[in-house]
């Protein structure tokens, strides 16, 4: 009688390790990049700014978020990922102190749409993701990008209920000074994940040969980048609507504030009972079915799993955005 040796479970330590830091990093970076809708009537009240100038800054915000994806994307190859991440970090806190500060646009966009989603652009998911892709299989990256998705959900079902309860408690200054200790526990998470992922402590292997202009023009040559990219830009669309304006609009229809943001939690399940389950759908099916298939909620993780193995060779995954 032969016994065949068992196989290795799917959530093994450095499985469970690398996820849990990086689906923590996104949660709280994501969390607060899409919690603007809860902030927007309270800074409005608190700046004295009207509703359009707050909305516009946090427009121009997610527009600077995701143009400075593929600048940190940059950073990270001449540096490191661990500089990367620590610099966000940092940024987030700046951005978050300044903000009760703020009395005018110029300040706020300054501090709400400048130095905030720039931080949280640092910790984007091609960045989480080359920090973890490099130590698991295929098969585990492709659900550990589910569950790093997913932290999108997690950052909005548990900071929707807390930023209205903590700024109708508190007041918004008060709030933030709160939200800030989620911030500077990015510092040591930041540490321990470039540590387990192997990142380089100094600077990361560029070619020689190419450089980020070439990277680019190869990319955008390349259709799957092409779609990637639009398929991205669909997703991330919609959901930074609902996200920013979802809150006030509820709001406007006579419901309570804390009922808004109980709302936004659910929403905040869907994406991630999307994500995760796009995830492993990805290890066991083609990726174009599943984004073919796939609910609104599901989008973002699809296309994230998908984005870390159909981007072209040329691009590395910290090079991506979306």
């Amino acid at each position: 009688m032969t016994f065949s040796p068992p196989k290795p479970s799917i959530f093994s330590h450095d499985f469970v390790l690398y996820t849990t830091c990086g689906t923590f990093l996104y949660a709280i970076c994501a969390g607060f990049r899409d919690n603007y809708g809860v902030m927007l009537p309270y800074i409005v009240d608190w700046s004295g700014l009207s509703h359009a100038e707050v909305s516009f800054i946090i427009a121009l915000g997610q527009l600077l978020f995701g143009l400075m994806q593929p600048v940190f994307g940059l950073l990270a190859l001449r540096t490191s990922n661990r500089f990367v991440l620590c610099v966000g970090s940092l940024m987030m806190l700046s951005g978050l102190a300044l903000i009760p500060a703020s009395r005018s646009a110029w300040m706020l966009t300054f501090s709400l749409g400048i130095l905030l989603p720039s931080g949280t652009a640092a910790a984007s998911f091609g960045i989480i993701m080359s920090c973890i892709s490099p130590r698991l299989p295929p098969v585990k990256v492709h659900i550990s990008s589910g569950f790093v998705a997913s932290g999108i959900g997690i950052g909005i079902c548990i900071l929707s209920p807390l930023i209205q309860s903590l700024i109708t408690a508190r007041g918004l200054t008060s709030a933030l000074m709160f939200l800030s200790i989620p911030v500077l526990l990015l510092i040591p998470i930041s540490l321990l994940l470039t540590r387990v992922a192997g990142a380089p402590q100094t600077k990361a292997p560029v070619r020689a040969e190419e450089s980020a202009a070439d990277m680019l023009h190869n990319a955008f040559r390349n259709p799957v980048y092409r779609r990637l990219t639009f398929g991205f830009f669909t997703c991330g669309f919609h959901m930074a609507l609902i996200q920013t304006h979802l809150f006030s609009q509820l709001t406007s229809f006579g419901l309570t504030e804390k009922t808004a943001s109980l709302a936004l939690s659910v929403y905040g399940l869907g994406v991630i009972a999307g994500s995760t389950g796009s995830g492993m759908a990805c290890a066991r099916f083609a990726m174009s079915r599943i984004l073919g298939g796939c609910t609104s909620h599901a989008a973002h993780g699809s296309f994230c799993s998908c984005s870390l193995f159909r981007s072209p060779p040329s691009l590395p995954s910290s090079f991506c955005w979306e």
